[in-house]
């Protein structure tokens, strides 16, 4: 007894349940970082969800396959790629989510196409209700496209079942 009366002075006895308690506190600790560690691929895969469903991360994408679709024009030709409407429709979307109006004429540059084709384009896609074209107000020389509400629900249907999986 006289020993352990000693051991209690000198504090030994002290650091030692210290040490005890502080391996418990890394296991716990040790716990707690494998659970955050399995969570976080979960976690990212919500991030991703929420930002997924935003029209500025839609339109970010769109852009980029955009930029794309012009390289690869560029590239291997456009006589082999030819999708003016996708093409209007992918630079409307990236436009209208930026908060610019798009004109026929910038819609006829963007389709990289002859401008006669990109306008019969225009016709179907407004005929088929996703474009709407409205007449500037200021110069009626000068008309406006935007998607219509229908055409940006299905682009966003688009553009998020392409989007890329995490």
């Amino acid at each position: 007894m006289n020993s352990e009366k000693r051991l209690k002075q000198s504090g030994v006895i002290e650091q030692l349940e210290r040490a005890k308690e502080l391996r418990q506190m890394a296991a716990r600790m040790e716990a707690l970082a494998l659970a955050i560690e399995q969570d976080v691929p979960e976690i990212a895969r919500e991030v991703v969800k929420v930002l997924s469903r935003s029209d500025r991360y839609l339109a970010g994408l769109a852009q980029t396959w955009y930029k794309e679709r012009r390289l690869r024009n560029e590239v291997l030709g456009k006589e082999l790629f030819c999708e003016p409407a996708w093409d209007m429709l992918l630079d409307l979307f990236v436009q209208q989510e930026q908060g610019r109006k798009i004109s026929i004429t910038s819609a006829c540059i963007a389709s990289d196409s002859a401008q006669t084709t990109a306008l019969r384009w225009i016709e179907i896609l407004i005929a088929k209700g996703l474009l709407d074209k409205r007449t500037d107000e200021t110069d009626c020389r000068r008309s406006w496209l935007t998607l219509t509400e229908d055409g940006l629900t299905k682009m966003r249907e688009v553009l998020r079942a392409r989007a890329p999986e995490y």
